[in-house]
């Protein structure tokens, strides 16, 4: 009585194309495992990591040369295109961040994102920005913004599954 399990060869070739189930298994634990890694390093996986968010607004606004920033951040809640982003079954969560600062330039609001993305302490989308010129006054000094932004941002987090955070 002859049987068949995963990886047999049942072409006749003599077992040149047998796949060590076990090793198959050990290398797509390693993969995941990576990955888990990365995306912990990253801010996605795990806790909200709001602290590190707020630290990458004060960097972003100095480097893009702001003019200060005002944020608010809202409860986490589940993931409003968790089925549009492909994510399945996953667990996403999202915060909404307000954000309002005062700018110089149009590019002032690119630079901004590119520093924010920059500083890699998570995943963020931005659902929208409006920017109001600010009405200029007879005599402006020249290193006062010119232009007022109200940004909406998204925080994408993924909570560690319970057997990650306890080790099995």
């Amino acid at each position: 009585h002859l049987t068949h399990g995963v990886g047999d060869d049942r072409s006749g070739l003599g077992g040149e194309r047998r796949v060590p189930l076990v090793a198959e298994e050990d290398s797509l634990a390693a993969h995941r495992e990576m990955w888990r890694q990365l995306l912990a390093q990253r801010g996605i996986l795990g806790e909200e990591q709001r602290l590190a968010w707020v630290d990458a607004l004060r960097i972003a606004n100095n480097e893009a040369q702001l003019y200060g920033i005002e944020y608010e951040v809202g409860a986490q809640q589940a993931y409003a295109f968790t089925a549009e982003a492909g994510a399945g079954s996953l667990p996403v969560q999202q915060s909404v961040m307000k954000l309002k600062f005062g700018m110089l330039y149009e590019d002032d609001l690119v630079s901004f994102f590119r520093v924010l993305a920059a500083q890699d302490v998570g995943a963020f989308t931005v659902n929208q920005c409006a920017l109001q010129r600010l009405v200029p006054e007879v005599v402006r000094p020249s290193n006062t913004a010119t232009l007022r932004a109200e940004c909406e941002v998204v925080w994408i987090t993924i909570p560690a599954p319970a057997a990650a955070e306890s080790g099995s």
